[in-house]
């Protein structure tokens, strides 16, 4: 069956924000991205635009979403 023209959409800008998210986090480092990862908004953000791009959160995405919010919880 074919996907919806909103599907399809919705699929691009997750794929577009992911896209952004990467150029972000594999930049040079700065406060910002610091800042991002230790509040929690960067996983945030990734785990949105993952689950535009595919429809839900896998099962292993959860897993690891999970791990790396452990890691950055107390970072200041």
């Amino acid at each position: 069956m074919s996907e919806s023209v909103d599907r399809k959409l919705h699929r691009a800008v997750g794929l577009s924000d992911l896209a952004a998210l990467l150029a972000a986090g594999f930049s040079f480092p700065n406060e910002q991205i610091a800042q991002a990862l230790s509040d929690g908004r960067f996983l945030a953000d990734w785990r949105a635009s993952m689950i535009d791009a595919c429809g839900e959160e896998a099962e292993g995405d959860v897993g690891l979403a999970n791990h790396c919010a452990e890691a950055f919880a107390g970072v200041e």
